[in-house]
């Protein structure tokens, strides 16, 4: 079949036109989506989202010896005002075979290498309970501050801050006076200690067990 040339001719303009008008319709589409893209990922466009957290330094890893103990409730007090007030009593005398010697390591006899061991407890749990609390082992068995935390104090300095203290005459509510009209001593593996915690039970009396 023979297509007349002008016809032909025309049949070609209209799918230029058409082809044309179809790529200009898709580079326009295009170039929408990819703005829009741009806008979307655009820094400055983000305003809800947090920024990244700043650089720190890894902390020092705490000590595992230092994680098996408590904080010490009293590690910014005075110890010798504590001493002086009765909050801290005596634990433990902690001393060298010599320490008792006259002019021992140099000192004037006066006994400087003693120590003891303070630390805060409840001595009125023998009074209480004198059955579950019969020796001083058990009173401090109940406080956490002498398991872990006892101060070692020179004696000789605790006794010279006591005399002075008791010298000046300072009143102090929480010290107790209590007078001695008799002292009872005994000996270990005896019964001893049976009549001891039956003393403490009176309100006139005063045990130091141990």
């Amino acid at each position: 079949m023979m297509m007349n040339p002008n016809v032909a001719t025309l049949l070609s303009l209209i799918a230029a036109v058409q082809f044309g008008t179809a790529s200009a319709s898709l580079r326009q589409r295009y170039s929408s989506e990819t703005h829009a893209a741009a806008v979307q990922s655009s820094p400055s466009s983000v305003e809800d989202e947090d920024e990244p957290p700043l650089y720190e330094p890894p902390s020092e890893p705490e000590s595992l010896i230092a994680m098996q103990f408590t904080s010490d409730p009293y590690e910014h007090r005075d110890r010798m005002e504590m001493i002086k007030s009765g909050e801290l009593g005596l634990a433990a005398i902690r001393f060298s075979p010599i320490s008792f010697a006259a002019g021992a390591n140099g000192d004037d006899g006066q006994y400087t290498d003693v120590h003891g061991e303070f630390c805060v407890f409840d001595s009125t749990l023998n009074k209480k309970d004198p059955a579950n609390y019969p020796t001083i082992n058990d009173v401090m068995g109940e406080s956490e501050h002498c398991g872990e935390h006892r101060y070692t104090i020179p004696l000789r300095e605790v006794v010279q801050a006591v005399r002075e203290f008791d010298i000046s005459g300072t009143k102090n509510s929480n010290m107790k006076h209590l007078p001695v009209s008799g002292l009872l001593f005994h000996e270990g593996y005896s019964g001893a200690g049976l009549i001891s915690n039956a003393l403490t039970t009176f309100d006139s009396t005063l045990v130091i067990s141990e």
